[in-house]
């Protein structure tokens, strides 16, 4: 479990640039008809490389990640995406996204991520081990998000979190 409440608020960054990291895959439903294209540009503009998108988020999650409360951590991608973490479940909900993209995986990612929020939000530090471990060890459509994450940050020179370096699953 993190040491304070800046590390869990760091790991709340860190998933917030995941789940609007595979958000940016929106272009594939708005391409089909699935969605109105109105409200999605900002997500549309990160890079389909995976790479290069992770590393279009890097500043954006490095800033959420300094932030004081859960709400101005989720306010930065809000402003810079156009789109909420609550809208983000709802374009996973999506049947599109579902048959596409394993949307149903990546809904529950958002929903713990959602969870651990609130767990930060509450101060109780029972709650935020618990929703950490839970959205530490959630697994995306092909794999554990510890590893994506851990993946990603190498792969950009960047400083992984301890939480993301250990055992998948754990």
């Amino acid at each position: 479990m993190p040491g304070s409440r800046q590390d869990a608020l760091s790991l709340f960054a860190d998933g917030l640039a995941l789940v609007y990291h595979e958000a940016r895959h929106v272009r594939h439903l708005l391409r089909g008809g699935h969605l109105p294209p109105e409200g999605w540009e900002q997500l549309r503009s990160l890079p389909t490389n995976r790479v290069s998108a992770w590393e279009a988020i890097r500043g954006i999650r490095e800033e959420a990640a300094l932030k004081e409360s859960v709400s101005e951590a989720a306010r930065l991608f809000e402003r810079r995406f156009g789109k909420s973490l609550v809208d983000l479940v709802e374009l996973f909900r999506n049947p599109n996204w579902k048959h596409a993209y394993a949307g149903h995986a990546w809904m529950r990612v958002a929903e713990r991520l959602i969870d651990l929020a609130n767990a930060i939000d509450s101060g109780d530090q029972s709650l935020i081990g618990r929703a950490i471990e839970s959205f530490v060890g959630s697994r995306h459509n092909t794999g554990w998000i510890r590893d994506k994450i851990a993946e990603f940050d190498d792969e950009i020179d960047a400083q992984a979190s301890i939480h993301w370096l250990g055992p998948a699953g754990s």
